[in-house]
């Protein structure tokens, strides 16, 4: 879809979102990179665009867990190695709390902070 189209930011929604399930895990960290790049140009409400941003860092944390960092790859402008990542998705848990109720408020800020380097053990 050309980026003049009113559907473009509508179909950079959709393919982030559709990129963000990340399912074939030899090629997770490439794909959410790319659900991050096409989050950048999406449509759509604060809210929901920070929310998809804790999906993506959750979904690399975990790829990084699993098959090990690769810093030359970038998911939303930091390399995909537990320590950057980690504090990229604290930062997300705590824009997402901008946004919500003060219950989801509340759980989004204990998540950001049991992320946080300093608190692991």
């Amino acid at each position: 879809i050309p980026p003049t189209s009113r559907a473009f930011g509508e179909a950079r929604r959709q393919r982030a979102t559709i990129l963000a399930a990340a399912l074939d895990p030899a090629r997770a960290l490439d794909d959410l990179a790319a659900a991050s790049d096409e989050l950048q140009q999406a449509t759509m409400g604060a809210a929901e665009a920070a929310d998809l941003r804790v999906r993506i860092l959750q979904s690399a944390l975990a790829a990084v867990h699993k098959g090990g960092p690769r810093p030359s790859v970038h998911i939303g402008g930091v390399a995909a190695d537990e320590r950057s990542v980690r504090a990229a998705l604290e930062q997300a848990y705590r824009d997402a709390a901008r946004h919500v109720d003060s219950k989801r408020r509340i759980e989004l800020i204990d998540s950001a902070n049991a992320v946080r380097m300093r608190s692991l053990r």
